[in-house]
């Protein structure tokens, strides 16, 4: 199901936000991802959960504060990031391309601790990255902070990614898992090419105003728990299953949001004319459908509450399985 969310702050001219929009063809050659995106990741042996592979790179940055700028910097290994910022580091990043090539060994560790991620930013540091591209390969991450108090800010930067998911969703262009980081991304444009690579996966909170996403064959998010994702002005194409997928991959959690759930002067649009479905299904291994009860018997219907005001949306409400909908309409 393809989907379009186009997310407009009430009463606010698009001209007053402006995106500049790059296709990854004006700076790349992307007809030698083709083999790159026909890989799959193996789930056979996804790697252990605890941390077996360190977080490293050539540009190591522990405990430090410094300014990147107008460089180009690449790496072609497998698990190794490009830039690794750790230990209450303060870097800023402006006018620099990060190039990431080669792979992680491991699923759950390129998942849980951003191994072989493009730019990983962990344990409390700080990072600014602002006029930059970000390309990565072989489905590596992009950008990915880890740990509490973690920030990464991006601003008029755009991203690509092409190959096989690594971690489930984490080959995401914008990443977080937990302890939780925090994402602030505007005026920026990303693109994901391969199945289950999502815009944001969210397990913290993620914030983006001014942002055009396209996912190929992917939702434009993935948010795990009960997370917090808030968007503004964006528009986000979503190629595979939905425009946004919450869910729960432990038991059932509450406390999760989405400002597409808390509906406010926004269109979407479906060629499904499904507009909302809450089921008790799982997303299978391969990203391909959303599995029912017979997948797994423990997963509890969903409860889902929206409101929606200032938007005109046509389309179905689906229930599955014992889940429900609270539908609330203002203005």
């Amino acid at each position: 199901m393809r989907s379009s969310f186009t997310h407009i702050s009430a009463f606010v001219a698009l001209s007053h936000a402006a995106v500049t929009l790059l296709d990854p063809s004006d700076y790349l050659d992307l007809g030698v991802d083709a083999d790159d995106n026909a890989l799959a990741a193996d789930y056979e042996n996804p790697g252990a959960t605890y941390q077996t592979i360190a977080i490293t790179g050539p540009h190591y940055f522990f405990d430090n504060e410094t300014t990147l700028a107008r460089e180009t910097y690449t790496v072609d290994q497998n698990d190794t990031s490009v830039i690794v910022i750790t230990e209450e580091s303060n870097i800023d990043m402006t006018y620099i391309d990060v190039i990431k090539n080669g792979y992680a060994s491991s699923l759950n560790q390129a998942s849980f601790y951003g191994a072989n991620a493009a730019i990983n930013v962990a344990n409390a540091s700080v990072s600014y990255i602002d006029h930059s591209n970000i390309t990565t390969r072989n489905g590596a991450a992009n950008i990915y902070a880890y740990g509490t108090n973690t920030t990464v800010v991006v601003t008029n930067t755009d991203l690509y990614s092409s190959g096989p998911l690594l971690g489930g969703i984490r080959s995401s262009a914008f990443a977080g898992d937990g302890p939780a980081g925090y994402l602030h991304i505007s005026d920026s444009v990303a693109h994901t090419a391969e199945r289950g690579s999502a815009i944001f996966y969210a397990l913290g909170e993620a914030y983006a105003t001014n942002v055009v996403g396209i996912a190929d064959h992917s939702p434009g998010l993935f948010s795990d728990g009960g997370q917090k994702s808030a968007f503004d002005n964006v528009d986000f194409t979503a190629g595979l299953l939905a425009g946004t997928v919450l869910f729960c991959s432990q038991p059932r959690e509450t406390g999760a949001s989405l400002s597409f759930i808390q509906i406010l002067a926004t269109m979407i649009n479906t060629i499904s004319g499904i507009l909302v479905v809450a089921n008790s299904s799982r997303i299978t291994p391969e990203f391909d459908y959303f599995a029912g009860a017979e997948y797994s018997s423990y997963v509890l219907p969903a409860i889902v509450d929206i409101a929606v005001s200032s938007s005109e949306l046509e389309g179905d409400l689906v229930t599955y399985n014992g889940s429900s909908i609270t539908w609330t309409l203002g203005d």
